[in-house]
């Protein structure tokens, strides 16, 4: 008699989400959804991450005085989301204001 072998679904879920490219729409889900805990709370409310394209993350800014701000501190929101994330998701970030 042939042994079946059981995989764990977590496994089948996350090959399924590799193959089919869904990974970075999950991953700015996720970064939507953790934001202001990840930057804090007053750069969370007025920014919104828009989109992340080969490690690019375009945030959308609320007025152009904060995309000013924010570009002093570029290098430090890219550290802090790939500290957050135990990887390099982000290496550029680019402001737009709404």
């Amino acid at each position: 008699m042939k042994e079946k072998k059981f995989e764990k679904i977590g496994d089948l879920l996350s090959e399924l989400v590799q193959k089919k490219g869904w990974n970075k729409f999950l991953a700015l889900e996720q970064l939507k959804k953790k934001w202001p805990e990840i930057v804090g709370q007053n750069i969370g409310n007025h920014t919104t991450p828009l989109s992340i394209t080969h490690k690019k993350l375009f945030i959308q800014v609320d007025s152009s005085i904060w995309a000013n701000q924010l570009n002093f501190l570029k290098d430090k929101i890219m550290e802090t989301i790939n500290q957050y994330y135990k990887k390099e998701l982000v290496n550029e970030i680019f402001f737009t204001v709404k």
